[in-house]
């Protein structure tokens, strides 16, 4: 019996299959040995080893050109997930003239979610091999991991309707405009940051658990402040949505950080690693329960902000609608209605503009600089006035008078209010003057 069980093991290692390492021992052992014990030695000697064997030999093996490791990339025609085995465990599982026959390849790696190839060359001439290591969601491929036709839904379905209409307070504008957004994720990818800042409870979180199944969650990344206070970034690398939960956005030197990470090219940088240069494929959700967490510059070509409900959630779903939302086979039917959606790129391009954007530029106001805006400035609508004097009207409504450069940062929000503008005087010195605007008829 233990004969049999060490050419059991043998074969496993020699990367046999099941049925060959059965008809090989009923071969050698005949009669003498019942097919019951024969099934039971193998259950008992093969299992997760075995598997992980049969993976091994019908995966395309690769390795990274440009790393030190010798970690291995395992490439399964029936799994879209890439697997990794380090070079030297191989050995332990596998005979080790096998191994030695291995046929390893040496990529240089790249994350591509719209070329379906998982190794490619990026010309004819191109000598090297590209290794994709993008993963699709599941709903883009088949039970074996392969890319298929997505099937259409012409219709989302409703629990969904049910969901946005109610994150948005049912306004047509605010619930057409999240669909595409979604659509544009999915599709290609967003310049503009959906941000979504409101009261606690009504969805902002359940809309960012939806997105993992949407992107994949190898796809997707949760982060908060760190990802624009710390210095390192490779939580952004090769992802095709990042949810940034109750980020707080109002340095400057914060906001400039922040809008380098929707360029199409971004420098990721991680810890002991030089930064490099990559893509971004990136989509952009900001959530947040206060209205002071985001600082927004006048004329802004980043943040579209959406109104939201007050109502909970939990006031129009029960708990297991809501956890209905988030199931990974429920997004996938959503996904396939969002994949077909008609997008109008140009449109996407452009902000999202809401009375909420106007209530986050205001709601981080100090009483003294809303009375400047809501009072003074009107008072003074196309006068163009000394800054000192402006100072002065401050001490008079015994507020600590702005500096020079408290005006112009204000101006960075309500340009289109008052401006800081520098005009020679009489001795030929610069003086610092308020240019306040005109108000607009209709």
């Amino acid at each position: 019996m233990q004969t049999m069980k060490n050419d059991i093991a043998k074969f496993v290692k020699q990367g046999w299959k099941e049925d060959d390492i059965k008809e090989a021992i009923r071969a050698k052992y005949g009669d003498d040995i019942k097919q019951s014990s024969i099934e039971k030695a193998f259950k008992e000697l093969a299992g997760a080893k075995y598997d992980l064997v049969q993976k091994v030999m019908r995966s395309e093996l690769i390795s990274d050109m440009n790393s030190k490791g010798k970690t291995i990339y395992m490439d399964d025609p029936f799994c879209s997930d890439i697997k990794t085995i380090e070079y030297p465990q191989l050995s332990y599982i596998l005979d080790k003239k096998l191994v030695n026959s291995l046929d390893i390849k040496p990529c240089e790696f790249d994350y591509d979610p719209f070329k379906s190839s998982r190794i490619f060359r990026k010309n004819k001439t191109d000598l090297v091999s590209y290794f994709n290591t993008y993963v699709p969601p599941s709903w883009m491929v088949d039970e074996h991991g392969q890319y298929k036709e997505v099937e259409k839904n012409e219709k989302m379905p409703d629990i969904y309707i049910v969901f946005f209409k109610h994150l948005v307070d049912g306004k047509e504008s605010e619930f057409n405009y999240i669909i595409m957004w979604l659509a544009n994720a999915i599709q290609y990818r967003n310049f503009c940051v959906l941000t979504a800042i409101g009261a606690p409870g009504i969805g902002k979180g359940v809309l960012g658990s939806i997105m993992i199944w949407l992107v994949g969650r190898h796809n997707f990344h949760k982060t908060d402040n760190k990802l624009i206070t710390k210095d390192f970034n490779k939580q952004f690398q090769n992802k095709r949505l990042v949810f940034c939960d109750e980020m707080n956005i109002r340095k400057t030197d914060h906001m400039n950080k922040f809008k380098d990470l929707i360029n199409d090219i971004i420098e990721i940088e991680a810890k002991g690693e030089n930064a490099k240069l990559t893509k971004n494929f990136a989509s952009i959700y900001i959530a947040s329960n206060n209205l002071d967490s985001l600082t927004i510059p006048e004329n802004d070509r980043r943040f579209s902000v959406i109104e939201l409900t007050k109502k909970p959630l939990v006031d129009i779903l029960t708990s297991d609608n809501i956890e209905e939302l988030t199931k990974e086979e429920n997004v996938n039917e959503l996904a396939k209605y969002l994949y077909h959606y008609k997008v109008d790129r140009e449109k996407m391009l452009r902000v999202h503009l809401s009375k909420r954007t106007e209530e986050i530029k205001y709601s981080s106001l100090t009483d003294a600089e809303e009375w400047f805006i809501e009072d003074y400035a009107k008072d003074k609508q196309g006068q163009e006035i000394l800054l000192s004097i402006c100072q002065d009207a401050f001490r008079e409504k015994e507020y600590k008078a702005p500096s020079r450069r408290d005006f112009e940062k204000l101006q960075e929000r309500f340009s289109r209010v008052f401006s800081v503008r520098y005009v020679p005087s009489l001795n030929g010195k610069r003086v610092r003057k308020i240019k306040f605007a005109e108000v607009q008829n209709g």
